[in-house]
């Protein structure tokens, strides 16, 4: 008796309707919402500090019992007097102090239109006395405008108003196909698209100039590259480097099988 099997090839689309924490965007998100404790030195040397002067009250205390009973005095006398020199060593308002001060510097930042979300960190950034942004503008605006781009070729770059105007036109005749996520160590992201006419597989890099030209040929880059960087990173542009290439699609390969 011989048993028939039937084979069903069924075509199934799937949207992605809430991003979990096992993806990298979500691992960003997650170190976000839950972020690791952070050991300030400033608290590390105020609880050595108050350390230390619990030793010193627990010292006191011990030597006033001893030396008021020695002396005959009342039950009553020995432990007032002891706890006056436990209430010397440790002021009780040095909390209450400590949160007026910080009270007082939030309003004053207030002032300046200056909100801060946690009041403790005020005390940390008292010490500090020079930020830096490792990105122009991400901090503080919602989107960045395109200034221009630097060819690596000789030929003519386009004009500013053009390009602005092209960066706020949405991208037809390409479809993505795999797309790697900005890393943070890595310092790139790649997305491997399809041109639709022509079916060719094209992937483009962006992200650190220093970290593409690795990928390119050496002969595509400028020989002025550092010193066109440099001009512009001293003039406090966001540079962002760019790159493509054309793949040769076999059919031994497929999309899922690309990695970064």
């Amino acid at each position: 008796m011989n048993d028939s099997v039937a084979c069903l090839s069924l075509l199934t689309h799937t949207v992605l309707s809430y991003p979990g924490f096992n993806t990298a965007k979500g691992d960003m998100v997650r170190s976000i919402l839950y972020p690791k404790p952070m050991n300030f030195k400033l608290y590390r040397d105020a609880f050595r500090f108050l350390m230390c002067l619990v030793s010193i009250a627990i010292i006191g205390f011990i030597y006033s019992v001893v030396v008021f009973a020695v002396k005959g005095g009342s039950a009553r006398d020995i432990v007032v007097k002891s706890l006056v020199a436990v209430t010397v060593a440790i002021p009780p308002v040095l909390p209450a102090a400590v949160a007026t001060g910080i009270m007082y510097a939030q309003k004053r930042l207030k002032k300046k239109k200056i909100f801060c979300i946690s009041p403790q960190r005020i005390n940390v950034c008292g010490r500090i006395n020079l930020v830096c942004f490792d990105k122009t503008g991400t901090l503080t605006e919602d989107g960045l405008d395109l200034w221009g781009v630097v060819p690596c070729s000789e030929s003519r770059s386009e004009p500013w108003g053009k390009l602005n105007m092209l960066s706020l036109l949405p991208v037809d005749g390409l479809t993505i196909l795999q797309q790697f996520p900005f890393s943070s160590s890595l310092q790139r992201m790649s997305v491997v698209s399809q041109v639709i006419e022509s079916g060719e597989h094209l992937v483009f890099l962006k992200g650190a100039p220093e970290m593409v030209i690795r990928f390119c040929h050496p002969e595509s880059v400028p020989e002025d590259f550092y010193d066109e960087l440099q001009q512009y990173t001293l003039q406090g542009f966001r540079v962002i480097g760019l790159a493509y290439k054309k793949i040769r699609q076999t059919k031994d390969l497929s999309t899922e099988s690309y990695t970064r």
